[in-house]
C-alpha cells in the first residue's frame, strides 16, 4: 500500500508565526532594520545625549507578527537635524522593505495552506472513487469467473479501476508537492544559520568612520 502523504493544515496563524520566526529573509530584513535603527540612534544621541529611545521592533504576541516601532519622541530636531533626517529616511526605507518581506511570507504560507487543503480534498475524492471502482471490478470478475459476465462487459470495469488508481496516485503526488511547498514556506529547511537580532540587547549602532 502506498505511504499516505501528509500536508500540514493546522491553524494558519500558527504556521505563519512559525514562518516569521524561521524564514532566513525575515531574519535578514530585521537585521537590516536594526542597522538602520542603530544609525538613527547615533544621530539622535549626538544631538540629545540624555534622550532614551525604546526598542525598534517587537514580536507582537497578539497578532503573531513583527511590529516595527517607527515613532520618535516629539522633540524639536533643531540640532543635528540633517543627520537625524537622513538616518530617519534610511530607517523608513528599511522598514518598508521588511514590511514587504513579512507580507510576502504571510501570503506564501496562506496560499500553501489553501493548496494543501485542496489537495487533501482531491485525495479524499480520489480514494472514494478508487474504492467504488475496485468493488465494482471485484464483483464483475467474480461474475466473469462464474460465467455470468462476458469479457467484453468486464473490460470497461477493470479499465475504470485502473484509471481510478492512476488518478489516486496523481492526487497523492499533488498532496506531497503541496506539503513540500508549505514546509518550504514556513522555513523548515533554511539554507543556512540565520543570526536573529536579540531583542534583549540594545541595538548596536554602526559607528561612522572618523574623517
Amino acid at each position: 500500500m502506498d505511504p499516505q502523504p501528509t500536508c500540514p493544515v493546522s491553524d494558519t496563524d500558527s504556521l505563519q508565526a512559525l514562518a516569521l520566526r524561521q524564514r532566513p529573509e525575515v531574519g535578514r530584513g530585521l537585521a537590516e532594520y536594526a542597522v538602520a535603527e542603530g544609525e538613527l540612534r547615533v544621530a539622535v544621541a549626538n544631538a540629545y545625549p540624555d534622550l532614551s529611545l525604546g526598542p525598534g521592533f517587537v514580536w507582537d504576541q497578539g497578532v503573531n507578527r513583527w511590529s516595527l516601532l517607527l515613532g520618535l519622541p516629539h522633540i524639536a530636531f533643531n540640532r543635528n537635524r540633517g543627520p537625524i533626517g537622513e538616518a530617519l529616511a534610511r530607517r523608513q526605507e528599511a522598514g518598508a522593505r521588511f514590511s514587504e518581506r513579512q507580507q510576502a511570507v504571510l501570503e506564501e504560507v496562506s496560499a500553501g495552506v489553501a493548496a494543501c487543503r485542496l489537495a487533501l480534498t482531491d485525495v479524499s475524492g480520489a480514494e472514494s472513487v478508487r474504492e467504488a471502482t475496485a468493488r465494482q471490478a471485484q464483483l464483475a470478475r467474480a461474475a466473469y469467473d462464474r460465467g455470468e459476465l462476458s469479457a467484453t462487459a468486464l473490460e470497461p470495469l477493470e479499465l475504470a479501476e485502473t484509471r481510478a488508481l492512476r488518478d489516486l496516485h496523481g492526487a497523492r503526488q499533488r498532496l506531497a508537492a503541496a506539503g513540500l511547498a508549505i514546509e518550504t514556506a514556513i522555513g523548515a529547511w533554511p539554507p543556512g544559520e540565520v543570526r536573529w537580532p536579540d531583542l534583549r540587547k540594545p541595538t548596536r549602532p554602526v559607528q561612522e568612520a572618523s574623517h
